[in-house]
């Protein structure tokens, strides 16, 4: 398993859904630059697991700037390369139209 820490700028609403085994998932990318300005962005499918994705949800919308850690995995469909993060921990920036939690409020991992 490689851990990894990205931050970078979310690309849409968070979306939660419940797979065939009746756990839910929460989904959303991030965009993240390897550079400067200039730089080109690298994105990242992010999931967390269960009942906190689910408690993370109305926080994490298009334009909130996140750092997140996790584990990184890809897969390649249609000679695309896709990176996928499965979130452990979540730290939110600012950003976004909606408050983040405060300190306190920060939902555990």
């Amino acid at each position: 398993m490689i851990m990894c820490t990205i931050t970078g700028n979310v690309g849409k609403d968070a979306e939660i859904r419940t797979i065939g085994s009746g756990k839910s998932v929460l989904n959303f990318s991030v965009a993240a630059k390897s550079g400067g300005k200039n730089a080109e962005s690298v994105w990242f499918d992010c999931a967390v697991w269960g009942e906190r994705g689910a408690k993370l949800r109305e926080y994490i919308v298009k334009g909130t700037k996140v750092t997140a850690i996790g584990s990184l995995s890809k897969h390649e469909s249609n000679g695309k390369t896709y990176l996928k993060l499965d979130v452990q921990e979540i730290d939110f920036s600012g950003g976004a139209r909606r408050e983040a939690p405060a300190e306190d409020d920060v939902v555990p991992f």
